[in-house]
């Protein structure tokens, strides 16, 4: 059984627990677009099994503001002074500079890293509407030193512009912070952004974490293998947890073998960055699980889910 190698080797033999966990982890999978839904899922390649869930869009799906006052995971305020599509466009602008830093963080060298910067930023060039998103961003406090909507008229610089060179510079200072964690805490990268579908429970999903390492020897983390998640903005906020507690929970069914969690809050000035670990106090591990489960639960006995996950099973050619 692969449990049985796993605390005593991978300490000890990194390109042996490298070589095992990349086939034994990686599906392999990519994220589709349930139709005419906000969700996503993953489709095997068995003609025997159904798409099921992504992590993400289970956790997307989620009412904090339902949650009862007294919930570990009750929102401590109502969307920031955002609207439902100003707030949608943040998201969006922190999603692409997350994914920017996490390229910049995996790059090998300058060639890369400069790939990585024209193919992720691209995605920019793509937003309907640049000039809400530009707004947007500009009050929002997880982006410094963003140019407002009026600076860049003057300028003569587009919104588009604008926000490449914001998320070009805030990305660069994240994955610097990754770069930095990584060291402090002599991480070892085993697998680089895996899927993982497995039933936890009862409940079939699919998460995809940024990284999985092993950390053989920390003065602040216990040694371990951990499921890693970076996030940019300004908090680390209760659907990062619960989102990050599934990754960790399927690797852990995955391995038979005790995984941790981790979150990276990287912020886009050097030295700008938080570690929150399944460990510590603020992941109330089970609490999180009770809501992604719950979650998960209610989607696929949703009548509407199931005809648009069987629409996608048909489509494909199961």
């Amino acid at each position: 059984m692969l449990s049985k190698y796993l605390l005593d080797r991978y300490s000890e033999d990194e390109p042996f627990l490298k070589a095992l966990l990349i086939g034994y982890i990686d599906s392999e999978l990519f994220a589709q677009s349930v139709p005419e839904t906000d969700l996503s899922a993953y489709i095997s390649d068995s003609k025997h099994e159904r798409p099921i869930l992504s992590a993400r869009s289970i956790t997307d799906a989620i009412d904090w503001y339902s949650l009862p006052d007294d919930h570990p995971f009750s929102p401590d305020s109502n969307g920031d002074g955002f609207t439902p599509d100003e707030w949608q466009l943040v998201r969006e602008f922190s999603r692409i500079r997350g994914s920017t830093a996490h390229g910049l963080h995996s790059a090998l060298g300058a060639e890369e890293a400069a790939d990585v910067l024209d193919s992720e930023l691209a995605a920019l060039e793509d937003v309907e509407n640049p000039d809400a998103m530009l707004k947007a961003v500009y009050r929002w406090p997880g982006a410094n030193r963003v140019k407002s909507p009026e600076e860049a008229e003057v300028l003569d610089r587009s919104a588009t512009d604008a926000l490449k060179t914001t998320a070009k510079r805030g990305a660069r200072f994240a994955g610097d912070n990754w770069d930095i964690i990584n060291r402090e805490h002599e991480m070892t990268v085993l697998v680089d952004e895996p899927t993982i579908p497995e039933e936890v429970d009862g409940v079939p999903f699919c998460p995809c974490p940024d990284e999985v390492v092993s950390i053989p020897d920390s003065d602040a983390l216990p040694p371990a293998i951990y499921t890693v998640d970076g996030k940019t903005g300004p908090h680390i906020k209760p659907a990062h947890i619960v989102q990050a507690e599934a990754q960790r929970r399927a690797l852990d069914e995955r391995l038979h073998a005790p995984v941790h969690g981790l979150i990276l809050r990287l912020g886009d000035e050097r030295g700008d960055w938080d570690i929150l670990a399944s460990t510590d106090d603020g992941w109330p591990t089970d609490k999180a699980w009770e809501l992604f489960q719950r979650k998960a639960e209610q989607l696929y006995d949703d009548e509407y889910v199931q005809a648009r996950l069987e629409q996608m099973h048909r489509v494909d050619g199961r």
